[in-house]
């Protein structure tokens, strides 16, 4: 058994196991948050789907065969794309509720859920590129027509890095703006989950520039099906995984939030009236162990 086929066996098994972990975390998180942890299973399954196909394909050397495998590993960036807007997103989100009043809080939530809007955007607009251009490439025989699907995958990919690079720098930006606001929400451990998430998007960059390298690079090492098992083992294998782990991280850190917090209205136009209202109307203080809420 040679080393690639090992290494996707092996990381099959990972994915695997780590897709129930992820499901617990989204329901202990919450209907709210969920499609972080929805894009986070959906992302372990096309690993899983790629590595089956690695294994499969091993001995292949049909070009188009090698593009379709090669569009699944491009493809399987978005899910991953998503996953730091979304896990970005739910802490930024706390940190607002927790800081705002009621009315600036539901403004700037609002223009958030536009931004979450823009990155789903690039993140999926790229893999339908990628996807749709390795399709065409592989049921064409003719070589000009073959040369614009490629251009379609090559603008796939630039789409998905530019959306890990503004992800990154969104997630960056939610870090330091729970620094700087720490002691407000810090029974929420939101620094611990905006580092994590930070840090694991700088894998996620380093991952869709990879991809970038070996869409428009001819040579073929550096190909994840045809390439040199070293730059496998690290930008396919390890870069993802190290994202993925860091985010996940986060995740297990803020397991409980739901149980930690009850929003509760201290504020509102009028000023000064306290009292309990439903999840939109109200900011975010800590319970008495006694009567913390259970989800």
């Amino acid at each position: 058994m040679s080393n690639t086929v090992t290494l996707d066996a092996i990381e099959i098994v990972v994915y695997v196991l780590l897709i129930p972990l992820i499901v617990i975390l989204g329901v202990r998180h919450g209907s709210t948050h969920s499609l972080g942890y929805i894009y986070l299973c959906v992302f372990a399954v096309l690993r899983i789907v790629a590595d089956g196909l690695g294994i499969a394909d091993r001995n292949s050397t049909n070009p188009n065969t090698i593009i379709a495998t090669s569009a699944i590993h491009s493809a399987g960036l978005s899910p991953l794309l998503l996953v730091l807007a979304g896990f970005a997103h739910e802490a930024h989100h706390y940190l607002v509720k927790a800081t705002r009043s009621h009315n600036e809080a539901q403004a700037l939530l609002t223009r958030l859920r536009a931004l979450q809007g823009g990155f789903h955007a690039l993140s999926a607009g790229g893999m339908g590129l990628v996807v749709y251009g390795a399709i065409k490439s592989e049921n064409s025989n003719d070589r000009d027509d073959a040369e614009t699907w490629e251009d379609m995958r090559k603008a796939g990919t630039i789409l998905m890095l530019l959306g890990a690079i503004a992800e990154v720098i969104y997630a960056a930006y939610v870090w330091l703006s729970v620094i700087r606001t720490k002691e407000s929400v810090s029974y929420l451990h939101l620094t611990s989950m905006s580092f994590c998430t930070c840090v694991g998007g700088l894998f996620v960059g380093i991952r869709a520039f990879y991809s970038v390298v070996y869409t428009f690079d001819t040579n073929s090492d550096l190909n994840p099906v045809t390439g040199d098992f070293g730059y496998k083992l690290v930008f396919i294998v390890l870069v993802p995984f190290l994202a993925v782990a860091w985010m996940i991280s986060g995740a297990w850190v803020t397991r409980n939030i739901r149980k930690e917090v009850l929003y509760k209205s201290i504020r509102t136009d009028q000023g000064g009236k306290r009292g309990i209202d439903d999840d939109t109307d109200m900011l975010m203080m800590p319970l008495p162990p006694a009567t913390q809420w259970r989800p």
